[in-house]
């Protein structure tokens, strides 16, 4: 889900460049290895939304949640 609000913030994909033609093993690459690159649209609370890897904590608790 992360990825999808990314691209719709973005209005292109994390982990490659626009229009940049990557194979299947190298995306998969960069999403476990490169870490992603937010500008000046991203919010905190987009930034803290699309990078937990939690995805309940993402999606039902906020930061000051302890569960």
């Amino acid at each position: 889900m992360g990825c999808i609000v990314y691209e719709m913030i973005m209005g292109q994909p994390p982990f490659r460049k626009r229009r940049e033609r990557l194979k299947r093993e190298e995306i998969d690459r960069r999403v476990c290895e490169d870490a992603e690159v937010y500008n000046q649209r991203f919010g905190e609370i987009v930034r803290d939304f699309t990078s937990s890897p939690n995805s309940y904590h993402r999606l039902f608790t906020t930061k000051g949640d302890k569960t």
